[in-house]
């Protein structure tokens, strides 16, 4: 039986994107939500994210480990972080490793520090992501692309090693500006 292949997105160019886009908006502290804690990513974005904010001359400041791939732990922590760290501390940019977190963080900043401003990314582009409600910035995998490929190999046996299904998109909406919530 033959080895099966991952069709993935090149998440460590994603983390790359966001960063720039993050920096190119004027924010100098950054942090990263991430769900599970595990010692291997498979992932990548977190390492892009990091690495694009190195070359570019800033950090990493803050990961907050949500445990879980869950709205409601994405708000618990980051009503945490918002409440245990002041204002002129807390990061200005915050990349989440998916949108269910995202959205629990935009929450969060809407209930506890309204007036307070942060920018934040989620990845995935689910459809809530777009809802004039959250307007979250996020990172589509383009699933078209990826079941495209993957029909190619089912189907045609035909792989495209570093074809369009490789890149993601950036769909830039509101959030990444990081406007006050009130």
């Amino acid at each position: 039986m033959a080895a099966a292949q991952d069709i993935n997105i090149d998440g460590y160019r994603a983390g790359e994107e966001i960063a720039g886009l993050l920096i190119e908006q004027g924010h100098r502290r950054f942090g990263y939500m991430k769900g599970p804690d595990t010692q291997s990513s498979h992932l990548l974005r977190m390492e892009g994210y990091r690495d694009r904010l190195i070359t570019s001359g800033f950090q990493l400041d803050r990961v907050l480990t949500a445990g879980h791939y869950d709205r409601q732990r994405g708000f618990q922590l980051m009503s945490e972080y918002l409440q245990a760290t002041p204002e002129s501390e807390r990061v200005e940019a915050l990349f989440c490793e998916n949108d269910v977190l995202a959205l629990g963080a935009l929450e969060a900043l809407r209930q506890v520090t309204p007036s307070s401003a942060m920018a934040v990314v989620g990845f995935d582009d689910i459809d809530e992501a777009g809802s004039a409600n959250w307007a979250l910035t996020s990172y589509s995998q383009r699933i078209d692309r990826l079941v495209e490929e993957a029909l190619n190999r089912l189907l045609d046996n035909r792989t495209t090693a570093d074809g369009a299904w490789r890149h993601g998109e950036l769909r830039v909406r509101r959030s990444h500006l990081g406007e006050k919530q009130a």
